[in-house]
């Protein structure tokens, strides 16, 4: 089960690293993300990560709505155009951008090294 922090840390690197994240319509998504909590096995993307291990880059209108994902769908609803998710020891860093941004496994490991 997600923490607190699992939560700050969502907040955290959407506002450092996608500043473009706060447009109105993200604003609801990012705002309606922190009353979530995605579990293994739920079919969620969050889910999916922590229960593999590996991160999920989706990036596009195409990666978005084919995911067969409630959770990539309603990112895309609400003009997030990637979102990405970084399985971490305590949780998922689920991070979005209303950009378009291209797979960059230098981030992942960057994440990954400073939440573990």
């Amino acid at each position: 089960m997600p923490s607190v922090l699992f939560f700050f840390l969502i907040i955290f690197f959407l506002l450092f690293f996608f500043p473009s994240f706060l447009s109105l319509s993200s604003s609801f998504f990012r705002a309606h993300s922190l009353t979530r909590s995605f579990a293994v096995g739920d079919g969620s993307v969050p889910g999916k990560a922590f229960g593999s291990g590996t991160s999920i880059w989706l990036s596009g209108a195409h990666e978005l709505q084919f995911n067969n994902c409630e959770r990539a769908k309603e990112a895309q609803i609400h003009g997030i155009e990637t979102l990405i998710c970084i399985p971490t020891s305590d949780g998922v860093l689920e991070m979005g951008s209303s950009g378009l941004i291209r797979e960059n496994w230098g981030l992942i490991q960057q994440a990954q090294s400073l939440f573990g």
